[in-house]
């Protein structure tokens, strides 16, 4: 019977871990669409080119959004730089580098699952590693895309600035919380 349970506390680590992988990258994904689509919608005399890249399509084709933390900075700043390059491997820099490897990696082999893809069925400790490491990845690629677009502005207020502490003890607080409200019952 503690086999039973070990294993299921095993699962249930591993599953949620990779649920919060798929999340960050998906975070980023919805980010920097928002991103695209705000600007858009700011912006009513943009060119349909440039409207339609921003709402991360070229030709009818959706985009990877590698591409979209690329080149919207491009559109979007006044100046029209691309201070973020992930077309050359070789200019590629942190954390850009883990997002478009590692992260990505494993979120694929978690929505798409095939043997030549990142490994899942790993321990529970190496799941729960791969989960802290996207939420800072992500949290940083996020900051990053933002400041590529508006080196002028501050984070967004809506997201918490974007801050890992702040968002790391507003989660803390929520499982206290929790935990207590159990305790009472």
């Amino acid at each position: 019977s503690r086999y039973k349970v070990v294993s299921m506390f095993n699962q249930n680590v591993a599953t949620y871990a990779r649920y919060s992988v798929f999340g960050f990258y998906s975070f980023v994904e919805c980010f920097v669409n928002s991103v695209g689509e705000d600007f858009v919608a700011r912006n009513p005399k943009l060119t349909s080119d440039k409207c339609e890249f921003l709402r991360g399509k070229k030709d009818g084709r959706y985009l990877a959004v590698e591409k979209k933390l690329e080149v919207f900075p491009e559109i979007i700043r006044p100046d029209g730089k691309r201070p973020i390059i992930l077309s050359d491997p070789k200019q590629i820099a942190e954390p850009y580098k883990s997002f478009a490897s590692h992260i990505k990696d494993v979120r694929d082999a978690s929505a798409h699952f095939a043997k030549s893809k990142a490994d899942i069925i790993v321990p529970p400790q190496t799941w729960e590693k791969r989960a802290q490491e996207a939420s800072v990845i992500c949290l940083a690629v996020a900051r990053g895309f933002w400041n590529a677009c508006y080196p002028n502005r501050s984070l967004p207020l809506y997201l918490g600035k974007l801050d890992d502490a702040q968002h790391k003890k507003i989660a803390e607080q929520r499982v206290k919380a929790e935990a207590e409200e159990l305790s009472e019952k």
